[in-house]
């Protein structure tokens, strides 16, 4: 000891160490960040298909003059038309990211399964289409049968 200060190591803390906690506290933020965000984008992502599929089906249906639809389910969604008086459903569906509920004017043609029916002269049916992610995120998306349709977050 001289003159009362005491050399050698000090109580606090060393720049690496104080550098090394930062690091660690970033990356944890960045997944924690990633990991909400992710509910958000799927269900974005989901509307975003819902309004590309909805504006590709309703201009069909009025260049081709006939009835076409989108069988929507809660796990995906599958192409219709209209076949000797019946709706016809393609084979193939297409998975949302999330999970989607709904509630359509149209008929149900399967069990959890209602149409979006398109009209030859523009109309459409009328519902919304909530969808869902596991981290709690949600979007709405509804159309009243002439005007498309919006969604929005909520």
């Amino acid at each position: 000891m001289v003159g009362g200060v005491e050399h050698g190591r000090s109580a606090g803390f060393t720049l690496i160490e104080v550098l090394i906690a930062v690091a660690v506290l970033a990356v944890l933020a960045t997944g924690a960040g990633l990991a909400v965000s992710r509910g958000a984008t799927r269900t974005a992502s989901d509307a975003q298909t819902l309004q590309h599929v909805f504006l590709r089906e309703r201009g069909l249906a009025i260049q081709g003059r006939s009835w076409r639809g989108v069988a929507v389910e809660p796990l995906g969604y599958r192409l219709a038309r209209v076949s000797e008086g019946q709706w016809t459903l393609s084979d193939t569906r297409v998975s949302w990211r999330g999970r989607a509920s709904t509630l359509l004017d149209g008929p149900a043609v399967l069990p959890g399964a209602h149409v979006i029916a398109f009209l030859p002269n523009g109309r459409t049916s009328a519902g919304h289409i909530d969808f869902t992610s596991r981290g709690g995120s949600a979007v709405r998306c509804t159309f009243d049968g002439w005007t498309g349709v919006t969604c929005d977050e909520g």
